[in-house]
C-alpha cells in the first residue's frame, strides 16, 4: 500500500480534480486504490457523477465522531463506497471512496465539533489515525490511497501530508503568496526524515492551472527556477495547463472519457511520477532497476560507495515486495551478478525458474553465474535447459552453447532450438560460433555445419551470409565450395572482398597462387586509392600485401604488411587472412611476420588456411 496526498497551500488550481483522474487512471491499469476525501472545510469527491458511487456513504467525519464517542476505533468498511466507472477494458482495478463526511445537514455540525488539537493531545488521535491507516491495509489492501488534503496550514494537514502518506503531490501556481506557503510545509515535511520518525517523505511538485502563453519575458521561467531553488527541488516540476472545456462543469473524467486530451496526458504524467518511486509498484520497481542499471554504467568504480548503501536497501525493499514475481527476480539477479554477488544471483534466478518461467533470459543468467562461480557442469546442465525452450533469440542461442561443456556437444544437434534452424540460421551460427570464438567451442560448429557441406551450394539470400559461408569453407579447408560460392557472387559484382576471397579459393583448392587469379584485386584497390576509409583496417592492408606479393611485387607487399600493424585496434580480434579466423594482437603479428618471411624468400612459410583439407576439420 502507498499512500499519497494531494495538496496545495490555495486553492483554485484543480487538485481534486487531479486526484480523482489520477485515482481512475490508476484502477485503469489494473491498480487497486482507496480515494480518501481529507478535505473538511470543502469536500466534494463525492459528487463526481463519473465514478457512479454505489450509494450514500458515511464519512471520515463520522468514523472519528464514533471514536470519539465511543471510544472505541469502528471498523473503517461502514464509512467506505465503492465507485464503478465505466471502465472499456475488462482487467482494471478497483476503486473505492471514503468521503469527507454522511448526511449534508449533518456534515458541517459534525466537522466542527471535532478538536483536532484535542484529539491528538488528549485522545490518542495520532494511533486512531495508525489504526484507520492499518485498516486501509488489512480489510482493503489498496495498491494506492490518494488523500486530498485541505489547503493552508492546519492540524489535519499535518496529519495528511506528515503522519499518513508515503509521498507528498505538491500542487501550486507560480506566485509568491504559493511560494511564501510552501517554504514552511516543505521543510516540516523534509524534518520528518529524522528521528523519532526516521521517515523519508517523497515529494512530487506540480505547477498546475498555468496559461498557455508565450513566455516572451522568461516570467513563467524565473518563477519555476525561484520555486526550484527556495523549496529545493531539482527535478523540472511537472506542469498542468489551464483548460478550457465545458466538460469541466460537470467534472468530468478526462482520463476515462478523454484519454487523447492534453489534459488528461497531464494527469497521467502525474500518475506515472507517483508510481515510478513507489519500489512496492511493479513498473516502479522495475523503472528503479533500469535506472540503476544506467547509473552503474555512468558511475565511476571509486564512487559507487557513496550511492549504492541507499540502493542495497531499496533492492531489499523491491525483493520482499515482488518475491513472487519472476521477470523482477530475473532483473535482480542481473543486478548481482553484475556487482559479482554470484550466490545471490543464481538463488534469485532459481527462484524465478521455480515460478516456472519460460523466460530463457533467467537460464541463461542462471547459467553465466554458475559458470562465474566455477560450476561448469551445472551451467552447461542449465544451458541445456535454454535449448529446451522455445526457440530462443540468436543471442541467447550462441550465449548457451558457449556455456556447453565439450563432451556434451553431440547433445546440441538433439536440441529444438537447433533442430529448428533453417539453413540461412545455421550458417549465421556457425560462423558465429567459429569465428568468435577460440578453442574447443570450433568443434561444436563443425558439427553444426555438417549439414551446409555438399556438392551443391547452399542456396541463401543473404549476401552477408554468403560472403560468411565462403570464408567458413576456405577456413575449413572447402576450397571447391568456397570458389563455386564466391565466383556465383563475382558474377553479381566486381568487388574487392569478394574478388580477393575468389583468388584465395583458387589457391586452397590448386595449391598454386598465380597472379592472375589476383590482378582483379590490385585493378580494383589502385582505382579506388582516394577511398580512404578502405584503408584503415589491418585485415584490408595485409590482403592486399598478400596480393602485391602474389603479383611478385614484394617491395609493395612488405610495405603493406608493415602498415597493417599500425592500423591494429586495441584489443578486439582481428580477421587474418593467413589464417582465415579471427586472432588476437600477438597472433596477427606473428602471421606479418611469417608472411614477411615468405616474401623474403623463406620457401618454408605458407599461409596457416592452407593446412586444412576438406578430409581433415580442424579440432575434429
Amino acid at each position: 500500500m502507498y499512500v499519497t496526498t494531494f495538496y496545495s497551500f490555495k486553492g483554485g488550481v484543480g487538485r481534486s480534480m487531479a486526484l480523482v483522474n489520477s485515482g481512475v487512471e490508476l484502477a485503469r491499469r489494473g491498480r487497486r486504490v482507496l480515494l480518501i476525501d481529507f478535505d473538511l472545510e470543502a469536500p466534494g469527491l463525492d459528487t463526481f457523477n463519473s465514478l457512479n458511487l454505489e450509494k450514500p456513504t458515511l464519512g471520515l467525519v463520522d468514523f472519528v465522531n464514533s471514536y470519539l464517542t465511543t471510544g472505541v476505533s469502528d471498523e473503517f468498511e461502514k464509512y467506505l463506497v465503492e465507485c464503478r466507472p465505466d471502465f472499456p477494458a475488462k482487467d482494471a482495478g478497483n476503486i473505492w471512496l471514503m468521503a469527507a463526511g454522511g448526511k449534508e445537514q449533518s456534515f458541517a455540525n459534525l466537522s466542527q465539533s471535532i478538536d483536532w488539537w484535542d484529539l491528538y493531545a488528549n485522545r490518542d488521535g495520532f494511533l486512531l489515525m495508525e489504526d484507520l491507516k492499518q485498516q486501509w491495509k488489512d480489510k482493503l489492501n489498496p495498491d494506492y490511497v490518494l488523500i486530498d488534503s485541505r489547503t493552508g496550514h492546519t492540524d489535519v494537514g499535518g496529519i495528511c501530508t506528515r503522519q499518513l502518506p508515503d509521498a507528498v503531490t505538491i500542487f501550486y501556481f507560480p506566485n509568491e503568496q504559493n511560494l511564501r506557503g510552501l517554504r514552511k510545509l516543505v521543510k516540516d515535511i523534509g524534518s520528518e526524515k529524522y528521528a523519532p520518525r526516521n521517515k523519508e517523505i517523497q515529494l512530487h511538485f506540480v505547477m498546475s492551472n498555468v496559461p498557455d502563453l508565450d513566455d516572451e519575458h522568461q516570467i513563467l521561467e524565473e518563477e519555476i527556477l525561484k520555486f526550484k531553488l527556495q523549496l529545493a527541488f531539482d527535478k523540472e516540476p511537472l506542469i498542468v495547463h489551464r483548460y478550457d472545456s465545458l466538460s469541466l462543469l460537470n467534472q468530468a473524467i478526462f482520463t476515462l472519457s478523454r484519454p487523447n486530451s492534453r489534459l488528461a496526458k497531464e494527469y497521467c504524467n502525474i500518475v506515472n511520477q507517483v508510481v515510478n518511486v513507489n519500489l512496492e509498484d511493479r513498473d516502479g520497481a522495475l523503472n528503479f532497476l533500469n535506472k540503476l542499471r544506467l547509473d552503474m554504467q555512468h558511475n565511476s568504480p571509486w564512487e559507487k560507495e557513496s550511492w549504492m548503501p541507499n540502493n542495497k536497501n531499496s533492492l531489499d525493499k523491491i525483493e520482499a515486495a515482488h518475491s513472487k514475481d519472476p521477470e523482477i527476480l530475473y532483473q535482480l539477479g542481473r543486478f548481482y551478478f553484475r556487482e559479482r554477488e554470484l550466490e545471490r544471483s543464481i538463488s534469485l534466478y532459481q527462484n524465478a525458474i521455480d515460478m516456472s518461467t519460460n523466460n530463457p533470459n533467467v537460464y541463461l543468467g542462471q547459467a553465466r553465474a554458475l559458470s562465474e562461480l566455477g560450476d561448469k557442469e551445472k551451467a552447461s546442465g542449465v544451458a541445456f535447459q535454454v535449448l529446451d525452450l522455445e526457440i530462443p533469440s540468436f543471442r541467447l542461442l550462441v550465449g548457451a552453447l558457449r556455456l556447453i561443456q565439450s563432451e556434451t556437444y553431440i547433445q546440441v544437434l538433439k536440441c529444438k532450438s537447433v533442430i529448428s534452424l533453417n539453413i540461412e540460421q545455421r550458417v549465421q551460427l556457425v560462423t558465429e560460433l567459429y569465428f568468435s570464438e577460440r578453442g574447443a567451442i570450433r568443434s561444436l560448429a563443425n558439427l553444426l555445419v555438417q549439414p551446409l557441406i555438399s556438392d551443391e551450394i547452399i542456396s541463401i539470400s543473404d549476401k552477408h551470409l554468403q560472403q560468411e559461408l565462403g570464408l567458413l569453407y576456405i577456413s575449413i579447408g572447402k576450397f571447391q565450395l568456397a570458389k563455386r560460392l564466391f565466383d556465383d557472387l563475382a558474377q553479381a559484382t566486381l568487388e574487392i572482398t569478394t574478388t580477393f576471397n575468389l583468388a584465395m579459393a583458387a589457391w586452397g583448392e590448386s595449391r598454386n597462387h598465380t597472379k592472375l587469379d589476383f590482378e582483379n584485386v590490385i585493378k580494383i584497390h589502385e582505382a579506388n586509392q582516394e577511398d580512404e576509409d578502405r584503408h584503415d583496417s589491418a585485415n584490408y592492408l595485409q590482403c592486399i600485401g598478400l596480393a602485391y606479393w602474389a603479383m611478385g611485387d614484394g617491395t609493395k607487399a612488405l610495405e603493406y604488411a608493415e602498415k597493417s600493424l599500425q592500423f591494429l585496434v586495441g584489443y578486439r580480434p582481428t580477421f587474418s587472412c593467413w589464417r582465415y579466423l579471427y586472432v588476437n594482437h600477438h597472433e596477427f603479428k606473428t602471421d606479418i611476420n611469417e608472411f614477411k618471411r615468405l616474401v623474403e624468400g623463406d620457401e618454408t612459410m605458407q599461409p596457416v588456411f592452407l593446412k586444412n583439407t576438406s578430409n581433415q576439420l580442424p579440432f575434429q
